[in-house]
């Protein structure tokens, strides 16, 4: 991250209740809590894409989970390291 910009979030006090409890167990800042959830959230969000991404395709070619062993060995064939 390059740049940082200060932002107020409305955050339930429930919620941040628990964010402080987190910081202070593992010795860190709630800023540092929060942006590792963003973090992880944003990670997770991307990777959902790029599978269903991987879906699409494996569909237009016609491919199914059964011919994933057949074509990791083919490739492990073809690709011998």
């Amino acid at each position: 991250m390059s740049g940082r910009v200060s932002r107020n979030l409305d955050i339930p006090d429930g919620f941040l209740r628990q964010i402080e409890a987190i910081a202070e167990t593992d010795g860190v800042s709630t800023g540092e809590v929060v942006r590792t959830a963003l973090e992880r959230l944003i990670a997770t969000r991307k990777l959902r894409r790029f599978a269903a991404l991987g879906r699409e395709h494996a569909t237009r070619l016609g491919l199914t989970e059964e011919d994933i062993p057949r074509l990791i060995e083919e490739t492990r064939k073809s690709h011998p390291r």
